[in-house]
């Protein structure tokens, strides 16, 4: 689990992310505002990658994959991530 949890961080590198918590495969997203974050949510939800925004602090949405997730399902979810943060940035 924690390789697995590196490795999403190691993909998890973009210029809207303030910074990245996890415990394990939990993983807390930080960006700038709850507005980025809601845009992130449903980009996501858009293209398959289930997050949410934590109702405590909404200036970061949540992922938790399933543990037996593998590399290369890790490094396409990122990916789409990314994809959505490249899309909001362009817009920013």
């Amino acid at each position: 689990v924690e390789e697995k949890g590196q490795l999403f961080e190691k993909f998890l590198q973009h210029n809207l992310i303030k910074e990245v918590r996890r415990k394990g495969l939990m993983f807390a997203i930080e960006m700038d505002n709850a507005e980025i974050v809601q845009q992130v949510v449903l980009g996501c939800k858009d293209r398959g990658v289930l997050s949410f925004w934590f109702l405590s602090c909404p200036e970061s949405f949540r992922i938790a994959p399933p543990l037996t997730i593998n590399k290369c399902e890790i490094q396409k979810s990122a990916q789409l991530i990314l994809d959505v943060l490249n899309e909001i940035d362009k817009s920013i």
